[in-house]
C-alpha cells in the first residue's frame, strides 16, 4: 500500500489540475487524506470519481479518508459520499 495523498485545504477550481496530476502518478492503491480538506468542489468531485473508477477498473482500491463533517455534507450535496468513492460507484 502506498502512503496517502493529503489533500489540500481547498479543493477547487485552481486545485484540480494538481489533484489531477497527483492522482495520476499515484500507481496502485490510492488512498487520500482528507483531514485538512475545508472545501471541495464539483470539479475535484470529478476528478476523484476518475480515479476512482480507474483505480477499480485495475483492481485497486480508493479510499477518501478523515473526511471532515462539513466535506461529507458538500459531497452528500452533489450526490456523493467517501463510499460510493470507495465503490467506484460514481
Amino acid at each position: 500500500m502506498s502512503e496517502p495523498l493529503h489533500l489540500p485545504e481547498r479543493l477547487d477550481l485552481a486545485a484540480a489540475t494538481k489533484l489531477a496530476t497527483d492522482l495520476r502518478a499515484m500507481d496502485g492503491d490510492i488512498t487520500l487524506d482528507a483531514s485538512q480538506v475545508k472545501h471541495l468542489g464539483a470539479l475535484c468531485l470529478q476528478t476523484l470519481v476518475a480515479a476512482s473508477r480507474k483505480a477499480k477498473a485495475g483492481g485497486h482500491s480508493f479510499a477518501l479518508t478523515d473526511t471532515p463533517e462539513k466535506v461529507l455534507h458538500q459531497l452528500e450535496f452533489m450526490g456523493a459520499s467517501p463510499e460510493q468513492l470507495r465503490e467506484g460507484a460514481l
